[in-house]
């Protein structure tokens, strides 16, 4: 019992330390860098935003995508109203008729948000980066210009940007942030060593002719396309200057409902792409394993060694349960109380509770890829993966 419980708080040492400490260690001393010395020749964009019912947020994001700087000929923006209720596709469309540089349709609901996207790909057929944003973000000035820089490199197949998120004065809320800014750091060094696993669905970018279609009711597209074009021999950078802005969610409830969200698109992924556990498919696979599986396995890892701990008992185990049960205790009275000096604990027992809720309740919460807190799940049927018709109708 006592290999039992050093295996596994090896697994989760290795998980938040040990491979931190590894990609650290590489970007300084085996350096990749893009190479961008051969003078870039703006290529054309098309940045896609997927909504569903976003009446309130989508004027001022076409607002934001059309300001960029960045040569207005080669930039235009495809909106896709997936199942709009709210009236968003009517306010994206007459967006769209004071400017040619917009365009709006219209995607099948059980499609899902994968869907709408996939349809959004397939507008930019004669375009060569594809841009991913959220009607909830806004982007710096340049992070259209920062995102492209990196594709002068040809082996650069994707490129995720980075996004900042606004203090939420609240402890588990703003736990979760420094959590997020320390993930971050790791994508940098990721991506200054190699290739980095995922990208930061907010700012995101993919060359067009590398973008596989989506399966239907995804949730982690910046996941799914970014492994899908490493498994194609490309890398995935991150542009560091390529910035986009958030808010934090409004209280704990809300941030843990993101959180098991992800989780939940997470172990999607497992299922969703042919080859990703493949040694010789996946050339991400250690990276993956460490950065993106291990901290699914995490809180199990450390369930057991509390369970290991209280069986093997002894004044060592026994300090070690103690302490562990102590950590526990300080999230919740931080989950309960807005203590600041809490905020880390509380983060930590609300990002594993969350991985305990996805993992138990994972295909319904794989069903939910839209739904907001006050409104009920819409009922879905399957769409194959090819559902994708060769003309797509405009919005009215």
């Amino acid at each position: 019992m006592e290999s039992a419980y050093w295996i596994l708080a090896t697994l989760v040492a290795w998980c938040y330390l040990g491979y931190p400490l590894l990609v650290a260690l590489q970007a300084r001393f085996r350096a990749r860098p893009v190479s961008t010395a051969g003078g870039l020749s703006w290529p054309s964009v098309v940045a896609v935003v997927a909504i569903r019912n976003e009446a309130g947020l989508i004027d001022r994001r076409l607002e934001n995508l059309l300001a960029q700087d960045y040569p207005a000929e080669l930039l235009r923006i495809v909106v896709v109203c997936n199942g709009t209720t709210d009236g968003g596709d009517g306010i994206a469309s007459a967006f769209a008729r004071r400017s040619e540089r917009v365009k709006v349709i219209s995607s099948p609901l059980e499609a899902g948000k994968s869907g709408a996207l996939n349809w959004g790909i397939a507008e930019a057929r004669s375009d060569e980066i594809v841009v991913f944003a959220d009607a909830r973000q806004t982007f710096a000035a340049d992070a259209v210009r920062q995102l492209v820089l990196p594709f002068e490199d040809p082996s650069v197949g994707a490129v995720t940007g980075q996004l900042r998120v606004t203090r939420a004065g609240r402890p588990a809320v703003d736990g979760v942030r420094a959590y997020w800014n320390l993930e971050r750091r790791l994508r940098a060094w990721e991506s200054r060593s190699g290739s980095v696993v995922g990208a930061t669905g907010a700012i995101y970018a993919v060359r067009r002719h590398l973008a596989t279609m989506l399966p239907p009711n995804l949730i982690l597209d910046d996941v799914y396309l970014p492994l899908t074009i490493a498994m194609q021999r490309r890398r995935v950078v991150m542009a560091e200057q390529a910035v986009a802005f958030d808010v934090a969610a409004a209280d704990e409830a809300a941030e843990y409902r993101r959180k098991r969200r992800t989780m939940v698109g997470n172990i999607q992924i497992l299922a969703s792409i042919d080859g990703l556990l493949s040694p010789r498919r996946n050339p991400l696979l250690a990276r993956y394993l460490s950065h993106k599986l291990m901290r699914l396995l995490s809180p199990f890892c450390l369930a057991g060694m509390l369970a290991v701990a209280l069986a093997i008992g002894g004044p060592l185990y026994g300090s070690l349960f103690v302490a562990q049960l102590a950590v526990y205790v300080l999230g919740v009275l931080g989950l309960l109380i807005r203590a600041p000096l809490l905020s880390i604990p509380a983060a930590f027992v609300l990002i594993h509770v969350a991985i305990f809720a996805a993992v138990y309740r994972w295909k319904q919460g794989a069903s939910d890829v839209w739904v907001r807190p006050e409104q009920p799940a819409p009922e879905r049927r399957p769409v194959p993966v090819t559902h994708l018709p060769r003309e797509v109708s405009t919005s009215a």
